[in-house]
């Protein structure tokens, strides 16, 4: 493929410092393929599908991001969203004429992108980074000193898929005033060092799908995080299989309404301090902690479940726990319990006594594979025949009581 802009020279000399540009660094191995060196909303919506796209806000931008020189390898290029490139390393200089109000979608599915230097780059009036290095997935490093974010509002997807991050220092950034972090570092998965501990989150309302997928973290500090304000929390640490602990103690979740999957598959989590868990407004509590396969204990003790209306593979091949308290939960309004306490092979005793089956449609699995269960507490379930009982006791082989009461 041949180059479609034709380069008309003004050769880069001496910039001075104080400029508004950014500088990217791109790694070409194969050439003369059109790759996507910047976007705004007139690009992506030819190239993305199944986003909504009037409720992104990506239109803020357009005609900022057209008033962009590009210059590449010094030299100035017409504006393109794309380029053709020899293979090799090239250094692309993007300089503003006007200082941005957004940088939604800038660099977004820009996947040859390796480095960027924001360092020079005038960010005091931006709003919006939602998407900013979406699906960026060569990009390696991201300078961000003297990068302001003190009037930012959204960080959503502003990582998402930046599968080659391995190191991310965002202690400077100032998020006050961000509303939304939904799949922030989404499948970051070679991320092994995050800072984010002087994070403001205390007008954040949506948190879910955060650190999905960041398969090599091992720790996170959040304990700084203010989640007075949060009501979507679903599938937050989802795939973070090499979280060893994670000390949430200091979470207010009262306005959290779904819990669904926030700890799933966090295989290697040993030590999960949720305690202070309030969880009177949750109503989907499903696959909450699915696959915390190395969980030896969990204090649910204070959980408030009135609302909660599925419950379905909650505890699901948490093959550790020895004991879980649920002795408390109120289920009056739950319509699935689905494979609830399937896998639980360490668990010897269980006490649902309390539980109310008026509303539940499902048990399909519930205690199945609990192969260590010697003793169950369960309460007479009525309306027997409208209710679906496929192999609720499946490989409980020790179940002294099996299906009495039940």
């Amino acid at each position: 493929m041949s180059n479609n802009n034709e380069e008309i020279g003004d050769n880069l000399n001496n910039e001075e410092l104080n400029e508004n540009y950014i500088i990217a660094n791109i790694n070409i191995e194969d050439g003369y393929y059109g790759y996507s060196i910047i976007n705004s909303y007139e690009n992506l919506k030819k190239e993305f599908d199944g986003i909504d796209w009037e409720n992104t806000e990506a239109k803020e931008n357009e005609k900022e991001i057209k008033e962009c020189e590009i210059y590449i390898d010094d030299k100035k290029v017409n504006f393109d969203y794309i380029h053709g490139f020899s293979v090799g390393k090239h250094t692309i200089k993007y300089k503003f004429n006007k200082i941005l109000n957004s940088t939604n979608f800038m660099f977004a599915n820009c996947n040859a992108i390796t480095s960027i230097d924001l360092s020079h780059f005038n960010s005091q009036n931006i709003t919006n980074m939602q998407y900013m290095f979406y699906q960026c997935n060569s990009l390696e490093s991201i300078n961000f000193s003297n990068f302001t974010t003190n009037n930012v509002e959204n960080m959503r997807y502003l990582f998402f898929y930046c599968e080659n991050l391995i190191s991310l220092d965002l202690s400077s950034f100032d998020t006050q005033k961000v509303k939304n972090m939904e799949y922030m570092f989404y499948n970051c998965d070679k991320l092994e060092s995050l800072k984010i501990t002087n994070f403001n989150t205390e007008n954040v309302i949506d948190i879910s799908f955060m650190f999905y997928k960041c398969y090599i973290l091992t720790s996170l500090d959040l304990k700084n995080f203010n989640t007075e304000k949060i009501i979507n929390m679903k599938s937050m640490f989802e795939g973070c299989e090499s979280l060893i602990s994670l000390d949430l103690s200091s979470f207010n979740t009262k306005s959290v309404c779904t819990f669904e999957n926030i700890f799933c598959q966090c295989t290697d989590l040993q030590q999960l301090n949720i305690s202070n868990f309030d969880t009177h407004n949750a109503i989907n509590m499903s696959a909450m902690f699915y696959y915390c396969e190395s969980l030896i204990s969990l204090d649910i003790s204070k959980f408030d479940t009135r609302n909660a209306e599925d419950m379905s593979f909650m505890f699901c091949n948490c093959y550790n726990l020895a004991s879980i308290d649920v002795s408390s939960f109120d289920t009056r309004n739950v319509a699935s319990m689905e494979c609830m306490f399937s896998g639980c092979k360490s668990l010897i005793s269980l006490n649902v006594l309390n539980f109310n089956f008026s509303n539940v449609t499902s048990f399909d699995e519930m205690f199945s594979n609990c192969c260590s269960l010697i003793v169950l507490n369960c309460p007479n379930i009525k309306n027997k025949n409208e209710i679906s009982k496929k192999d609720i006791f499946k490989n409980c082989n020790s179940l002294s009581n099996k299906y009495a009461n039940i």
